[in-house]
């Protein structure tokens, strides 16, 4: 019964009668109900024929939307046995807590049948706040076999429905028993529950869990005033036939519910109620909640059988409507693009990939057992899906572009990645081998990092060349025209002096001399090419650490052992040539029979060896015999001997040739400081020649050195090299067979 100060509205009656309550005041009410004894008649079963007045009973309880809080009332109404209206026996009562709990005095009822009616603020379970205005709710009860009545929202939405069964033949009992099994099932609630005014949101067991989803669901996010008026909607809605018809309503509410749920949101409203302090905890409305929203979308139950299964929503007033669920850990949750892309397709093989059944633009790829999202590549390429398998796979994809597989997803290939694609780890390390599509790029493996880089030209272009000497000179395998050297076992470029010397500088030959030939040099007054600008210089090297260096040295640097004898000599390069420095002193009459007699000292003085070296004939420095003829001057007097002519020289060496002996004079002559110079001696001495003056026993020259040749000049006799003190004196050619000459040998060309 709703009342204000003076009338009062009677929950239940309808038509022209509940008019007429409506606008009676309240002490009109209590004469009409009296007179009132054409209502209609509470029907039922024998259990209801009895009517049982009620005297000094304490009834007691639990109100409860969540719980209403200190100071709200309860009320509790006499009804008549037979009408249900109310007898005007009204006893008040309040709430003692914030719990909801209450206990009210009656003193005398006429009947059983009594209405109880909560007020005041309540507990909001959703907000986990008080309630910023009050709220009323109803229950109907017997309090023949009961003194404890809980009034909650199942008991106020049953209330309606309960009064229009009870006043339409059936009994009490039944009437309320029908109503809450039909606000039940409204919600999507199955179950044999006890009585609503036994129940109580706070408990552990099912009946609990019932009652607290019913509330969470009705108050949603709703205003005091908009739960209101949603209750009221509802209970008109279900009164005359049990069914809630309200789609729209039941709707929003499923949309709210699921949009908590899935969002979280029901793990707050847990958290609210059980900051209320309650002994027997939270009851697990979660499921009741959560099926109401299922139900209502279409989706039914989920459990294991169903595990994975995937379902839209087929309820075209949701928000949601046409967004795919599955099935996943004992509820539904909206389905990823993968899960309702994929959830009828059977098992694949690793990168097998294909696009989507629901999103056609989603491509998916087989992998671990299982599909999962792939880039538009996977599907687009005809390359099948990059996996962890296919990692570093390189394909030509159906655009004609190289692709590789990199951490998932394809990419455009590089070209070492691309070239070196299937190869896997090279044989061995530094294993060299030219693209597999840029055939003129060359790439070397690494052991130390397991991968394939591109070669440079001097690991490609030397790739297997066994250094077997230092300064070796070589041409590379790719580049014919490229030299390299062997330098400390390993190969490297070679630079233009070592190419056109055409022998390396290395850690084998430091500080030695070589004579190289024409070397091209910088000119900084010339833009000439440095390989077009050529010099005729000194052409005496030195192997340093810069590699080989030009050198002004005029001191002889050079040595050379007779293993012979084991004598030492100063050497001296020329151009190409490399001299003897000294004069020969070597003696072997034993090995050479013709030296017998035939080789002697300065001035017979052989201590003067050591320092001027030997005088030797002709014939014993060519160490050949000599054909006469019966004229010293018969051109066949002398034979030519073959050239280079070793004669008496070590291993490796000759006696010059006039020609070479020409090169030395000509490279002095350009060298000399003073082209007119008046001692020539000296300028070959600058040089580190060493011109010794001395005579011989046959001529007493202390003028000239005189130098045999192994050349034969017909009809002059044996030719030799003399240098003067006043000019060069070139060749000179003797008869006499005892003429005497020092040598000087000039080592083979290599």
């Amino acid at each position: 019964m709703k009342y204000t100060d003076s009338h009062v509205v009677i929950p239940g009656l309808t038509g022209n009668l509940l008019s007429i309550w409506k606008v009676l005041p309240l002490a009109a009410v209590v004469v009409l109900l009296a007179a009132c004894g054409d209502d209609p008649k509470v029907g039922g079963t024998e259990e209801d024929a009895g009517i049982i007045a009620i005297e000094n009973k304490t009834v007691s309880g639990v109100s409860q939307k969540g719980p209403f809080v200190n100071g709200s009332s309860v009320t509790v109404y006499g009804l008549d046995g037979e009408t249900l209206a109310q007898t005007g026996n009204i006893y008040e009562g309040k709430i003692r807590s914030d719990m909801g709990d209450f206990s009210v005095k009656v003193v005398k009822l006429a009947s059983q049948y009594a209405l109880l009616k909560a007020n005041g603020f309540y507990r909001n379970e959703v907000t986990g706040e008080k309630s910023n205005s009050q709220m009323t709710l109803y229950a109907l009860t017997d309090l023949s076999d009961r003194d404890e009545v809980n009034v909650n929202l199942l008991t106020h939405l049953a209330y309606e429905r309960s009064l229009y069964l009870a006043t339409n033949s059936m009994s009490v009992a039944n009437a309320k028993k029908q109503a809450e099994a039909e606000v039940f099932k409204s919600f999507e609630i199955e179950g044999d529950f006890a009585s609503a005014e036994d129940l109580n949101i706070f408990g552990e067991n099912d009946q609990s869990a019932a009652l607290l989803a019913i509330s969470v669901l009705m108050q949603g996010d709703l205003k005091e005033a908009d739960f209101s008026e949603r209750l009221d909607n509802y209970a008109r809605d279900i009164e005359t036939d049990g069914v809630w018809d309200d789609k729209n309503a039941a709707t929003f509410i499923a949309d709210w519910a699921s949009e908590k749920s899935l969002s979280g949101g029901l793990a707050s409203v847990r958290a609210n109620v059980e900051k209320w302090g309650q002994l027997f905890g939270v009851p697990p409305f979660e499921k009741y909640v959560n099926n109401f929203w299922w139900q209502n979308y279409g989706l039914g139950i989920c459990d294991a059988k169903r595990e994975g299964e995937v379902k839209i929503n087929s309820n075209v007033l949701s928000e949601k409507n046409g967004v795919h669920f599955i099935c996943n850990n004992g509820g539904w949750r909206v389905a990823t693009d993968l899960e309702k892309d994929t959830y009828k397709w059977e098992p694949g093989k690793d990168a097998d990939s294909r696009y989507g059944d629901v999103v056609k633009t989603n491509c998916y790829v087989f992998e671990d057992k299982t599909w999962r999202s792939g880039n538009e590549s996977d599907c687009s390429l005809d390359l099948r899906g990059c996996t962890s398998l296919r990692q570093d796979t390189v394909g030509l994809g159906k655009d004609k572009v190289w692709y590789i597989c990199d951490m998932k997803n394809w990419r455009t290939a590089y070209d070492i990645e691309k070239d070196t694609a299937t190869w896997g780890a090279g044989k061995f390390d530094g294993e060299v081998r030219a693209g597999q599509v840029n055939k003129e790029t060359y790439y070397i493996y690494e052991t130390s990092t397991k991968v394939w880089r591109e070669a440079t030209t001097l690991e490609y272009d030397t790739y297997q060349v066994k250094c077997s000497a230092d300064g070796k000179m070589f041409n590379g395998n790719v580049n014919k025209t490229t030299q390299y050297v062997c330098d400390n076992g390993k190969s490297r470029l070679a630079n233009n002096i070592e190419v056109f010397g055409e022998m390396g500088c290395t850690s084998y030959n430091r500080n030695s001399y070589r004579i190289l030939p024409k070397v091209p040099v910088q000119d900084s007054d010339f833009e000439e090419s440095i390989n077009e600008k050529m010099v005729n210089n000194y052409s005496y090297y030195k192997c340093t650490e810069d590699g080989w260096v030009f050198t002004t040295e005029k001191l002889n640097k050079g040595t050379m052992v007779d293993e012979r004898d084991e004598h030492k000599y100063k050497t001296i390069g020329v151009k190409t040539q490399i001299w003897m420095a000294e004069n020969l002193n070597f003696a072997d009459s034993l090995n050479y029979p013709a030296m017998q007699g035939q080789n002697w000292c300065n001035e017979n003085d052989d201590i003067n060896c050591s320092e001027y070296g030997r005088f030797y004939t002709w014939y014993v420095a060519l160490d050949t015999s000599c054909i006469f003829s019966n004229s010293a001057k018969n051109a066949d007097r002398y034979n030519q001997p073959a050239l280079p002519a070793r004669g008496i020289c070590p291993t490796g060496w000759h006696i010059p040739t006039m020609e070479e002996w020409s090169i030395l004079e000509n490279f002095v002559k350009e060298g000399a400081k003073d082209k007119g110079s008046v001692n020539y001696i000296n300028e070959f001495n600058l040089f580190g020649f060493s011109v010794l003056l001395a005579g011989d026993v046959n001529y007493d020259v202390s003028s000239e050195s005189r130098f045999w040749s192994s050349n034969v000049s017909y009809g002059d006799g044996m030719c030799g090299f003399c240098i003067e003190e006043k000019s060069f004196g070139g060749d000179s050619c003797y008869n006499s067979d005892m003429a005497g000459a020092s040598v000087r040998c000039v080592k083979d060309e290599e």
